[in-house]
């Protein structure tokens, strides 16, 4: 019979170890003594590690599956001895072990130690399991987030081109510093006035630049910037930032202007790519079950879902700051032992371990699983936090029940971080792009303006042709601050300002910024039930839905809007009569960038849904292919 403290063969079916980490789970048991060596080890560790039990009992971990330097370069020379010293602390290890065939996995330890009858450490048991796969994918989406602020710095750099010219016929080039030869020109032939800056403008961008200068002037305004294209002499189109300061002589008269002109084609194409990726990674942020917050070694927010804001009641206050150290002094006085809380963002963290998981408690009764997994490259920390809320896990269930779920929700975090690989190629640029294309679109605008007046001047025969024109180009800038309003509300956060309104003001108030609104004919029931929402927020909900169905329906669309309460909520429906949405694409309507148009970011439907779910409602569609859809907003009733 074996004696209190043995190291011996692998534990059985319910023995005391088995209790502990139950065998159907499929974990590592193994045994070994303060010095390292193996006394025993189950069938699932054999397997794992893909040795026999002769190759492995009675020899030392670190002969066998224990590296003596793990891949972040820690030293786990001393672990048994340091493990058994740090009682308490190291009951839960995360470590990186070898197999039999050189390959080298993360396994997360549940350490035990076993002391003889009388009462001396003779060794210690060990339970573990495999997250190679959650561990490679936190460090995967770590060099992505990287990855995007190595992009940001590339766009701030680049050399930069010194002009002069004179406020002549052509502006003819007094002064260019010699790096222009890099775009494929020659300093010299330009300054000979046989090439005058007006004739290396892309001709589709000269009147544009050329009125911008002229209306700055005519303002007062001495120094202004402009973005436009240029064309080398190969015949190569680059896009250009200009910073221009005008001067003037002893009269006040403008005679010349000083130009740094800055190479900005790759920026262009990464602030594409950026955006792109930025408005993929909230989706998919917003998408998680668990809270997330991305900090780098500057104490600096870079992303932050609203799961992470409502677990731990943050006030917009200190998110907005952006201040890591704000945050995180708030969410330590919210737990019952703030010092349990660790969380260390720095080089020096990494090296003792770069994924750490802790469970706290908080004042409020709640627990939580904090887990921090740190990447440093090119001496940047940049750090992901994660907060699950397993309260019900810990209060409600037995011990086996409690790993049981707890195994089952590694499992979907996994599975989350596995879609997320591609979703850190990006940083703080949504905002940073609509605020960059605000000004060019203005621009537009005011040329547009301008035009006008002068076609005005001119006779009528090419007078309509010419008003035609711009009318269609209205239209497009029109789209174009469309897709900016749409980035701007899906990226930013949303906190509704309800106020009392009647559904059937509410609709007629939306059917002022409908498209087409002569293809659409509504009808409105239940117009008298008073809503308590954000006026602005419901409008753009219902003139999405609607530009949808309208959409759909180039001949015209018939929509019914009604509104009826239903306990405490206030149910409302958009239906229409435009032909129905195949019935595989009703799951991925929600979905961020699907979309069956042959422009668009698919983002109107997500911010539809985004606006909902801010005010404590739900929607929903049903859908018949050659009959209609029918979308279903339940919202609470409120004050």
């Amino acid at each position: 019979m074996m004696e209190k403290g043995d190291l011996a063969d692998p534990p059985q079916e319910g023995s005391e170890t088995t209790a502990i980490v139950p065998t159907r789970f499929e974990k590592v048991v193994i045994e070994w003594d303060k010095d390292g060596i193996v006394k025993s080890i189950n069938e699932q560790g054999l397997s794992f590690f893909g040795f026999s039990k002769n190759e492995l009992i009675g020899k030392n971990v670190y002969e066998t599956i224990l590296p003596m330097v793990d891949s972040n370069d820690r030293l786990q020379a001393n672990l048994p001895q340091d493990i058994i010293a740090d009682e308490e602390g190291s009951k839960k290890i995360i470590i990186e072990v070898k197999k039999k065939n050189g390959e080298r996995a993360w396994m997360s330890w549940e350490n035990e130690i076993v002391k003889g009858t009388d009462g001396s450490v003779i060794g210690l048991r060990s339970c573990g399991f495999d997250i190679t796969e959650r561990v490679e994918g936190r460090r995967k989406l770590l060099n992505l987030v990287q990855r995007v602020k190595e992009l940001e710095g590339q766009i701030e750099n680049g050399p930069a081109i010194i002009f002069k010219w004179e406020s002549a016929e052509g502006w003819p080039i007094i002064y260019v510093s010699k790096n222009i030869d890099n775009l494929g020109f020659s300093s010299s032939e330009m300054m000979s006035r046989k090439m005058p800056l007006y004739s290396i403008i892309h001709k589709d961008d000269i009147w544009r630049v050329s009125s911008d200068i002229t209306r700055c002037v005519m303002e007062g305004t001495r120094k202004f910037s402009q973005d436009y294209r240029i064309v080398t002499p190969k015949g190569e189109v680059r896009w250009v930032e200009s910073h221009i300061w005008a001067e003037a002589d002893a009269e006040g008269n403008i005679d010349s202007y000083n130009g740094l002109l800055i190479d900005v084609t790759n920026r262009k194409k990464l602030d594409e790519e950026l955006n792109e990726y930025y408005v993929f990674i909230i989706g998919l942020l917003e998408s998680y079950a668990e809270g997330l917050i991305i900090v780098n070694s500057k104490s600096r927010v870079l992303l932050i879902n609203r799961k992470f804001v409502e677990m731990w009641s943050l006030p917009s206050r200190v998110t907005s700051s952006k201040n890591w150290n704000e945050i995180f002094e708030y969410m330590k006085a919210q737990v019952r032992k703030p010092e349990a809380l660790k969380i260390t963002i720095s080089k020096e963290a990494v090296e003792r371990g770069s994924f750490q998981e802790m469970e706290v408690t908080l004042k409020d009764g709640r627990a939580f699983e904090v887990g921090i997994q740190t990447l440093v490259t090119k001496n940047e920390v940049t750090s992901i936090i994660s907060t699950k809320d397993i309260t019900s896990l810990v209060k409600g269930k037995g011990e086996a029940e409690v790993r049981e779920e707890y195994e089952r929700l590694l499992i979907e975090k996994e599975r989350l971080l596995a879609e997320s690989e591609s979703l850190a190629r990006l940083g703080e640029v949504a905002s940073l792009v609509s605020h960059d294309l605000k000004s060019p679109l203005q621009a537009i605008l005011n040329t547009l303006y301008l035009m006008n007046l002068e076609v005005e001047k001119i006779s009528e025969g090419p007078k309509s042709s010419l008003k035609d024109m711009i009318s269609m180009v209205e239209k497009q800038v029109g789209y174009s601050n469309k897709i900016l309003l749409n980035l701007q509300d899906f990226s930013r956060s949303v906190e509704p300002r309800k106020e009392k309104i009647a559904f059937g003001d509410l609709v007629n108030s939306s059917f002022n910024f409908i498209e087409n609104k002569d293809k659409v004919k509504q009808a409105i029931e239940g117009g008298e039930v008073e809503l308590f929402v954000d006026k602005d927020m419901m409008i753009r909900v219902l003139v999405n839905l609607t530009n949808n169905a309208a959409q759909a329906s180039p001949n015209g669309v018939e929509i019914n809007y009604s509104a009826v309460l239903d306990g405490d909520k206030v149910k409302i429906s958009v239906k229409d009569n435009a032909g129905g949405i195949p019935t595989e694409n009703l799951s991925k309507i929600f979905t961020l960038s699907f979309t069956t148009k042959a422009k668009g970011m698919g983002l109107g439907l997500m911010i539809c849904k985004k606006f909902v779910l801010a005010h404590g409602g739900t929607i929903d569609v049903q859908s018949e292919p050659g009959k209609g859809t029918t979308f279903t907003i339940n919202l609470p009733r409120g004050d």
